[in-house]
């Protein structure tokens, strides 16, 4: 059997076809990517491990924990360091800084991101310079080096309008605007998620980041029949393909947004599994910070101070050690009010995570107040009548 040479391009959209259809049949896809793997081991075939891999890491996104993952990435990176299979090994590297990045391990995903750009350069293959450019722009954001950061989705679009990537110009639009969110700088909403998901433009993928858009544009109305469509069968029908970390992560902003709190229990028991580590969106275009920020929201959303405290502590220190100022800013802001309303609470410990958000905010060019959940906003406002 010989080793395919994928089309990354290509690859990026089949994965999603494929993966939509078979979303329904997760043990038969653990069970089936797990056969061909041993199969090809049997066989001693080398080029059918790799291939089997690769197939393994596409279609167990988000149903493995990214440990595991990982594992798989960094075997096929090794097996296609040894058998000079160039192709491969640009795949690996790239999947391989998604699991870092989910696990927090920023080092090695600079040291890998470093690697696959350096060989998709030497090797002129432009569709994986386009990637590490839209890998680059969303570390660069997540770390509040805003300026590297759009210079790198410019390169990203005009290298991907030259190669005709389809997504350019949306996953461009994303880019820029999740900047001018963290500014608070008006923008317009992106337009086109269909194009990212392509074949599906009723998906949950789509519906969930059209949710989570119009929330943070302000746009309440319109969120609020994207939620209440969502939510019609309590979550039940979300289905388990590579999107569901960062749908649920949507989901759950329209959960808080409108202080859904029967809802909110429901989420946190789908995302509980993952509260230790990072949610970055299928391709890695965006991190949206870590699975416990979202419990500690969703806690809130139940009233239950207590336990949103215990995630807010985590959520920092995981935004500590990725280095994430923007998203550590905006913890430390929600927390703070969150200590407001637990009793025995030291007032000194909110004033001084206060304090620490705004001197980042200031440091890094963001907007010097964030929106509260709505469970806060609401027992603030309860308080002052």
């Amino acid at each position: 059997m010989q080793l395919v040479a994928f089309d990354p391009l290509a690859l990026r959209r089949q994965q999603v076809e494929l993966g939509g259809r078979v979303a329904a049949l997760e043990g038969e896809r653990d069970a089936a990517t797990l056969e061909a793997v041993a199969m090809a081991r049997r066989l001693e075939n080398e080029p059918a491990l790799m291939t089997a891999l690769m197939l393994r890491r596409w279609l167990m996104s988000c149903a493995l924990h990214p440990e595991q993952t990982r594992a798989v990435a960094t075997e096929l990176i090794a097996l296609a360091r040894a058998a000079g299979r160039h192709e491969a090994l640009l795949e690996g590297l790239f999947w391989r800084i998604q699991d870092h990045l989910e696990l927090g391990d920023v080092a090695l995903a600079e040291s890998d991101l470093a690697e696959y750009r350096a060989l998709a350069e030497s090797r002129r293959q432009m569709a994986h310079q386009y990637w590490a450019l839209l890998l680059t722009a969303a570390m660069r954001t997540s770390c509040g080096r805003l300026a590297e950061a759009e210079e790198a989705i410019e390169c990203a679009h005009s290298l991907g309008q030259r190669i005709r990537e389809p997504t350019a110009s949306v996953l461009h639009s994303i880019q820029r605007w999740s900047i001018h969110v963290l500014q608070r700088a008006g923008a317009a909403a992106p337009q086109g998620l269909e194009i990212v998901f392509p074949g599906v433009a009723e998906s949950f993928p789509v519906r969930a980041f059209s949710l989570q858009i119009r929330i943070a544009q302000g746009e309440y109305e319109e969120a609020r029949r994207l939620y209440d469509g969502l939510a019609r069968n309590d979550f039940a029908d979300v289905p388990p393909d590579p999107f569901r970390r960062s749908v649920l992560t949507c989901l759950s902003a329209g959960c808080v947004a409108f202080d859904d709190a029967a809802r909110a229990a429901t989420l946190y028991e789908m995302l509980l599994p993952d509260a230790g580590v990072n949610v970055v969106t299928n391709w890695a275009w965006a991190f949206m910070g870590p699975v416990s920020h979202v419990l500690a929201r969703l806690a809130l959303c139940m009233r239950n101070y207590e336990r949103a405290a215990r995630h807010f502590e985590d959520a920092l220190e995981r935004c500590a050690r990725f280095g994430a100022p923007p998203q550590l800013a905006m913890l430390r802001h929600e927390y703070a009010h969150t200590l407001e309303r637990i009793p025995g609470a030291r007032a000194e410990d909110a004033a001084q995570l206060l304090a620490a958000a705004s001197q980042a905010a200031q440091a890094f060019g963001l907007a010097r107040t964030w929106p509260l959940p709505s469970a806060l906003a609401r027992t603030i406002h309860e308080g002052e009548t």
